[in-house]
């Protein structure tokens, strides 16, 4: 299943590349950062809820809410969805330009998350202990 879905994701990203400008990759790296920072935010916000729920009632730490917010990993659901949106161009009402940019964005923060998030997540959590 995500097997697939990876695969044809990055074909499909990788063609869309060949239309993208450097607008869209600064924009890319802009997307990436503040979907790192909306997801803190919500961490951050859900803390209290997250004490409640606990059996022990015990507050999730400053080093665990950062784990969470950096060890998410954007992947599967948003890929196949982005190949929906990019194979049918909602029913035609979205530019094909735009389409691509839906799978070029999507397909890129799976792609960073992946690259960066994954493989630096166990030297942060050595480094918060």
């Amino acid at each position: 299943g995500n097997t697939i879905i990876f695969f044809l994701a990055g074909a499909l990203t990788g063609n869309c590349m060949a239309h993208m400008v450097w607008q869209d990759y600064l924009h890319l790296l802009v997307l990436y950062i503040v979907t790192t920072l909306i997801r803190g935010l919500i961490i951050g916000l859900s803390c209290p809820i997250l004490k409640f729920l606990s059996p022990d009632k015990k507050p999730v730490s400053l080093a665990e809410a950062i784990i969470m917010t950096w060890g998410g990993l954007r992947g599967a659901v948003g890929l196949a969805l982005a190949i929906q949106v990019s194979a049918e161009r909602a029913g035609g009402i979205l530019p094909e330009d735009d389409a691509r940019r839906v799978l070029f964005y999507t397909g890129g923060i799976a792609t960073l998350t992946l690259v960066v998030n994954a493989t630096t997540c166990p030297m942060l959590v050595k480094a918060l202990g």
